[in-house]
């Protein structure tokens, strides 16, 4: 440690501030991570949900027309 990092304010030396920021930086960048990685998922499975509603909505109309031909 150089003469600066071993200087304290109040108790609080820049190494113990260094490391607080490191692990902020690390701890947001693992929250935005996961974030991004739920919403990309969230927008999948709207899509997904979306397209079974559409082959819901033809096969109902295929249904409607066996009935009809019966």
């Amino acid at each position: 440690m150089t003469t600066i990092e071993s200087s304290e304010i109040r108790g609080i030396t820049l190494k113990v501030l260094y490391l607080l920021m490191a692990f902020s930086i690390s701890a947001t960048a693992g929250i935005m991570t996961g974030y991004f990685s739920l919403k990309n998922d969230s927008q999948l499975l709207n899509a997904q949900i979306e397209m079974i509603k559409s082959q819901i909505g033809q096969l109902d109309k295929r249904m409607e027309n066996i009935e009809h031909l019966k």
